[in-house]
C-alpha cells in the first residue's frame, strides 16, 4: 500500500463527510435530494472502512476484507473509533441495501443527526492525524 494511495482513499472519504455534513442542511423533503443522502452516506461509510483497513495494512498490520472485522481490528490495533456505533451504521448500510425508500432514507436523516455523522466525522479527524504523521521513511 502506497502512501499516496491511502491519502487519496482518505481524501474522499473526508469530502464525502463534509457533504453529508452540508446536505443535512437542504431540501430534506425532496426524494431526490434523499437518494442523494442515501448515497453520500453508503460512500462515506465504505470509504471510512477502507481508509482503516488500508492503514492498517500500511502498519503491516494483516486485516480480513470483511468491513466488520476491519472495524474491530481499527479498535483493537488503537484507532479512536467507537466500534459500537461503526457496527452499528455497518447494520444500518446492509439493511438499507433490502428497505431503500423515503422512509428509510428519513430514518437514516435521524441517524445521522443522532451520532453517525458525528462518528464519521471524529472517525475522519482521528484517521487525518494518523496519515499525517506517518514516517514515511520507514
Amino acid at each position: 500500500m502506497k502512501i499516496v494511495k491511502l491519502q487519496e482513499k482518505f481524501y474522499n472519504f473526508q469530502r464525502c463527510v463534509i457533504r453529508l455534513s452540508e446536505g443535512l442542511n437542504g431540501d430534506l423533503a425532496n426524494e431526490i435530494y434523499l437518494s442523494g443522502m442515501v448515497k453520500h452516506y453508503e460512500m462515506a461509510f465504505e470509504l471510512g472502512w477502507k481508509v482503516m483497513k488500508d492503514y492498517l495494512e500500511y502498519k503491516g498490520i494483516p486485516t480480513n476484507p470483511s468491513p466488520r472485522d476491519v472495524i474491530k481490528g481499527a479498535f483493537k490495533y488503537g484507532i479512536q473509533i467507537n466500534s459500537a456505533l461503526w457496527i452499528g451504521m455497518l447494520d444500518f448500510r446492509n439493511k438499507m441495501v433490502h428497505e431503500y425508500g423515503e422512509e428509510a432514507a428519513h430514518v437514516l436523516i435521524q441517524k445521522l443527526k443522532g451520532g453517525f455523522l458525528q462518528e464519521l466525522q471524529n472517525t475522519a479527524d482521528v484517521m487525518k492525524d494518523l496519515i499525517d504523521n506517518i514516517d514515511e521513511s520507514i
